[in-house]
């Protein structure tokens, strides 16, 4: 994203009844009595074609008819951008299906969680540096492209379109080109207000793009079925960038990943699918929606290191701002060199608990290395036996 200017101009689309009514309330039912085994579980029956529509109903009929299970069972179906389906079932029920022809993978269902952010309080940081805002005139380009036609799809917790934030400023409610999705109305908000711009003060790089938002979550839960419904209205409505910062904290199978699957089929239909990176860390593999057709964002404290012959190292930081104000120059020491007694030199080299020296380490910052093994400590660790021994900070 390149920032361009203060003002960001959106336009709340309508979005699809189906995607952004309460998930506890609206498609597919709720699920009938069933017994104690039962879960949800996603059917997962590859691109949305012919051959992979009629073998979905013909597990579903079978499903439905000779399997005893009712049409609430099923909570949703996917036939926009993929084919499959997601249902209570029980774990002798998901086996036999897994195995029936046109079925690539059966899972259960899971809650995401929402990626949390400090967005916020960068924008007040940079609002807070700038002497004014720009008016709305200082921000348009006449070389910039009119970018009302671009629909940027959001899922998360849904909106709230009766708040200020969203009060109409113009007279324009025409449709975006391509787009198919329809107006969810709500309380002093009907379908003469869908489509009303938005003006806000905000950082971005398309000023007027319209936004489409899809509830999938409540109270902090996402279920990844409903997820999965959510990228295949998506897909249906036309949108041409799915942003979402919401995952799990392990990254596995792609095939057994919802989020993973409906960006896979939104990029088969051109739509850029932008993901948060998680808040997992810092470990290794611990980043969130690493599919490689999904452009994965985070963010970066870039920091510097200087050495003493001048020789500068690019990295980055997270820590304490006075640290930098109390002397601009600290010894820097190796923890092989700052071991203490008998400490193996491996032990002290990835600044193992109780292996350095405090006469050694106090005053300095220390370069603990991370073995190739899989056996180093947690990060936490060494910091925690770097500041025991009184060092200043970690590299």
């Amino acid at each position: 994203m390149f920032i361009s200017c203060a003002i960001l101009l959106l336009s709340l689309l309508p979005a699809p009844a189906e995607s952004t009514n309460n998930q506890f309330n609206d498609r597919g039912g709720s699920a009938a009595e069933s017994s104690s085994s039962d879960a949800v579980y996603i059917v997962y029956m590859g691109a949305a074609n012919p051959v992979n529509f009629a073998a979905k109903e013909t597990v579903l009929n079978s499903l439905l008819q000779s399997g005893g299970r009712r049409e609430t069972d099923v909570l949703r179906s996917y036939s926009h951008g993929l084919s499959g389906f997601a249902a209570r079932l029980s774990p002798a029920e998901a086996q036999s299906i897994a195995a029936q022809p046109g079925v690539v993978s059966v899972f259960p269902g899971s809650n995401l969680k929402l990626h949390t952010t400090r967005s916020r309080d960068f924008l007040q940081e940079l609002q807070s540096e700038s002497d004014a805002v720009p008016p709305p005139s200082s921000c348009r380009s006449k070389k910039q492209p009119d970018s009302s036609n671009i629909v940027i799809g959001i899922f998360d917790s849904g909106i709230w379109p009766e708040s200020e934030s969203f009060r109409l400023q113009g007279t324009n409610h025409s449709f975006p080109r391509g787009w198919n999705g329809t107006c969810m109305t709500g309380r002093n908000f009907n379908t003469t207000a869908c489509n009303g711009y938005v003006t806000g003060t905000a950082r971005g790089g398309s000023e007027s793009a319209r936004i489409a938002v899809y509830k999938v979550c409540q109270h902090g839960d996402c279920p990844d079925w409903l997820l999965l419904g959510a990228f295949d209205d998506a897909i249906a409505d036309g949108v041409h960038v799915i942003s979402l910062s919401l995952g799990s904290d392990n990254s596995g199978d792609f095939l057994r990943d919802p989020q993973a699957l409906g960006a896979f089929h939104a990029v088969e239909h051109g739509i850029t699918v932008v993901c948060a990176g998680g808040n997992s860390g810092p470990r290794p593999s611990t980043i969130s929606n690493d599919a490689p057709w999904i452009i994965t964002v985070d963010r970066a404290f870039e920091s510097n290191i200087l050495l003493g012959g001048g020789q500068v190292v690019k990295g980055e930081w997270i820590g304490v701002d006075g640290l930098i104000s109390r002397s601009p120059i600290y010894p820097l020491i190796d923890g092989r060199s700052a071991k203490k007694g008998n400490v193996s030199f491996a032990a002290a080299r990835s600044c193992e608990p109780n292996s350095l020296s405090k006469e050694k380490t106090e005053g300095k910052i220390v370069i603990c290395d991370v073995k190739d093994s899989g056996l180093e400590p947690e990060y936490e660790d060494q910091l925690r036996e770097v500041l025991l021994k009184g060092g200043l900070g970690v590299i």
